[in-house]
C-alpha cells in the first residue's frame, strides 16, 4: 500500500507547485491530511500545516473565507499531532 502512495507522489506534488495552488491553501491541507498522514511523515505533516497557518488567508481575496476555514482546519489537526503519529 505505502509503495503504491509514493508512486503516486507526484500527482500529489504538482498542484502545490504551480502558481496559484502556492496560495491556496486547501492543497497544502489535503496533502498533509492524506498523504503526510498516510505515509506517517511527521515533518512533513507539520512543515505544510504551519505553512497553512501562517500563510496570508487574503492572498486570493475572492477566497478569503475559505483561506481562513482551512487555516483553522490546520491549527486543528497541529493540534491533533499526537493522534495521528505513532
Amino acid at each position: 500500500m505505502i509503495s503504491n502512495i509514493h508512486q503516486n507522489v507526484s500527482n500529489y506534488r504538482l498542484p502545490i507547485s504551480q502558481s496559484i495552488s502556492k496560495t491556496y491553501l486547501a492543497n497544502k491541507v489535503l496533502y498533509a491530511e492524506y498523504f503526510a498522514k498516510k505515509i506517517q511523515n511527521k515533518k512533513l505533516f507539520v512543515r505544510l500545516l504551519t505553512e497553512v497557518k501562517d500563510a496570508d488567508p487574503k492572498s486570493i481575496p475572492e477566497l478569503h473565507p475559505e483561506q481562513t476555514f482551512e487555516q483553522k482546519k490546520a491549527h486543528t489537526m497541529l493540534s491533533k499531532l499526537e493522534d495521528y503519529f505513532e
